[in-house]
């Protein structure tokens, strides 16, 4: 095999299996709303079978409020600043 197809095997296949692996660890880690045991099962997962845990945590993990929609910092400003102006209208009437 020609050194060529070897690095576009490995830039194609292996590196995004490395960054899908590496991004559900660091992911899980981070969650607050876990336990620990369900965390060191999750990056055992993954670890072991880096392409199907990765994939299936990212199918199967568990959804936090800031994940939908509406229910982010960015959602909730601008309602914020509506009812801050609305009361202030009110209030000058």
């Amino acid at each position: 095999m020609s050194p060529v197809v070897v690095w576009v095997t490995v830039v194609l296949v292996v590196v995004p299996i490395i960054a899908l692996s590496l991004y559900s660890v660091v992911d899980v880690a981070g969650r607050h709303d876990l336990s620990g045991g369900h965390k060191a099962a999750w990056i055992a997962f993954v670890a072991f079978v880096p392409l199907v845990g990765g994939g299936i945590y990212l199918i199967f993990r568990p959804l936090r409020p800031e994940d939908i929609r509406g229910f982010g910092r960015r959602r909730r400003q601008p309602s914020r600043v509506d009812e801050l102006l609305k009361s202030k209208d009110d209030a000058a009437r």
